[in-house]
């Protein structure tokens, strides 16, 4: 027997709906997490071509802040922003050429290797090629073990 909708309580019909939609919801949800932590991504930096030597530019790949910094030589280098302690944004500090995390007062070098504080692992170093006048930073899978 399907309960009447006008005493106020919820039909078969509307419940189905509902269900649906939550599961769709959950759905979409879970393959947003999913795109998240799988890759590789690849990101094209628009300011990066017109980047000078010792200039950089924060950009974001794959939801996450990242960095491209244009070297003396010229040539590009580029790093996740993400502390390897626990995951906060690092910010690069261009007169004292360090990252520095505000969180547990980690310091990394300007090639993204520990120079103090809590981390124990180098900032993840992303893949930088120049096509056509194009500088593209490629974000691998980044498998933790601990």
């Amino acid at each position: 027997m399907e309960r009447d909708e006008s005493e106020g309580g919820i039909g078969r019909r509307q419940l189905l709906i509902l269900l649906g939609a939550a599961t769709a919801g959950a759905v979409a949800l879970g393959l947003k997490l999913f795109q998240r932590s799988s890759g590789p991504w690849a990101e094209e930096v628009e300011r990066g071509a017109a980047l000078r030597p010792g200039e950089s530019v924060e950009f974001s790949i794959g939801g996450d802040d990242a960095l491209l910094r244009r070297e003396p030589d010229g040539s590009f280098v580029a790093f996740d922003l993400t502390c390897t302690h626990k995951g906060c944004t690092v910010r690069w500090n261009a007169g004292r050429e360090e990252f520095a995390c505000p969180c547990h007062k980690g310091i990394y070098n300007r090639t993204g290797e520990v120079l103090e504080g809590p981390p124990k692992t180098p900032l993840q170093r992303l893949a930088v090629d120049t096509r056509e006048g194009r500088v593209i930073v490629t974000k691998r899978i980044r498998i933790e073990t601990n």
